[in-house]
């Protein structure tokens, strides 16, 4: 039995799979596998077998805010889309990628911090080969907005989507508004690259993982790492602390 014939969250539109993001976030009341649970984090998994599975990252102490880590699993070539409900302004993000902000008060708002991209996996989960995901099509109308990619034959595609509630307006907000340390880039310990935060750890944080930034030698895969995720939580908390930004505790977790 398939994701969409067990929860409000997918479709298949004139031969399409769709994915409406506010019924993925919603659907984690309706049934889903708990990985990890504490008085702080959560993440529960969505899974329709062989097609895709998602990550449900929520914070019980922070009411209005959540993550979802989209991954359209290895199939035939095929066009999915991705789906938000309701009339939505889209502008660039100082944090990276770009905010969906409502017309209406009574709606949430999206942060995509990052493009979708393409990704082949070995059966270690280590990074094979990498690439932008091509997009095939974009609409828009007063009752929706969606968002068509093209996945190769043989690919795995990732992206990555928070949803802010309305009565979690501080979150946007700090995301618009970019303080001096938030400018600059950070050399990461034990890592070869330097990141900009907050939206620049979604270079690293992979589907839920803390891998490398680099493909690296001799292999040339990329790999999990604990240096970089060491690295990755000493400059979010360094940054929590000079801007007192709830994203950055959200974060770290």
């Amino acid at each position: 039995m398939g994701l969409a014939e067990t929860l409000p969250i997918a479709g298949v539109i004139a031969g399409q799979a769709e994915y409406r993001l506010q019924g993925l976030f919603d659907a984690v009341s309706a049934g889903c596998h708990e990985i990890l649970a504490s008085s702080f984090f959560t993440r529960r998994r969505l899974e329709e077998p062989g097609r895709a599975e998602f990550l449900i990252d929520a914070f019980p102490d922070t009411a209005g805010a959540d993550c979802c880590f989209a991954r359209l699993l290895p199939t035939e070539a095929r066009n999915i889309r991705f789906v938000i409900a309701g009339t939505h302004r889209i502008e660039a993000c100082p944090a990276g990628g770009w905010l969906l902000t409502p017309m209406a008060a009574e709606t949430a708002t999206w942060w995509i911090p990052c493009a979708p991209v393409l990704r082949k996996l070995d059966d270690l989960g280590h990074i094979t080969a990498e690439q932008p995901a091509d997009l095939a099509g974009l609409s828009a109308s007063p009752d929706e907005m969606g968002v068509t990619l093209h996945i190769p034959a043989g690919w795995n595609l990732d992206w990555v989507f928070w949803r802010f509630a309305p009565h979690g307006a501080a979150l946007p907000a700090d995301l618009r508004h970019h303080l001096h340390p938030e400018r600059q880039h950070y050399y990461l310990w034990g890592s070869k690259a330097k990141v900009r935060l907050p939206g620049g750890i979604y270079r690293y944080l992979l589907h839920g993982q803390v891998y490398t930034d680099a493909f690296v030698w001799p292999r040339k895969w990329k790999f999990h790492s604990e240096l970089d995720a060491h690295g990755l939580y000493t400059a979010l908390e360094g940054l929590e602390l000079a801007t007192r930004k709830l994203i950055y505790r959200l974060l770290k977790r």
